[in-house]
């Protein structure tokens, strides 16, 4: 039985559990705090030891974040929301795969580009 048909990832129903508000918050809030952190490998060119943990807590945090989503409905991975984190990890890694920093840039700023395009009427 496939994970699709038994319901374990698309329940009929969205689940719930107590606390789940707090725990989102909670783990947002780390998530932005490694961010912030993790931010100086590219902005400021900052060694190793000051902003590995900063990604660690932003990668666990994250997986965290996306592991309460789908397990209150695994929709999430089709909505816009779900397809948005995938993107954005995707261009993540592309950041540390040998690729020019060029094209990488040019990349992000064209899905920023196409996304505000969709959201902000003109």
């Amino acid at each position: 039985m496939s994970l699709l048909s038994s319901r374990v990832i698309f329940p009929r129903e969205s689940r719930d559990f107590v606390g789940k508000r707090y725990i989102s918050i909670g783990l947002r809030t780390l998530h932005l705090m490694g961010i912030a952190g993790f931010a100086g490998f590219f902005l400021f060119a900052l060694p190793i030891e000051i902003w590995r943990p900063f990604a660690i807590l932003a990668v666990s945090s994250g997986i965290a974040l996306i592991g309460v989503e789908i397990f209150s409905d695994g929709i999430w991975l089709l909505q816009l929301r779900g397809l948005a984190v995938i993107l954005k990890l995707l261009i993540l890694a592309m950041c540390f795969i040998d690729l020019s920093e060029t094209f990488t840039t040019l990349l992000s700023m064209k899905c920023l580009k196409e996304s505000m395009k969709r959201t902000i009427p003109l």
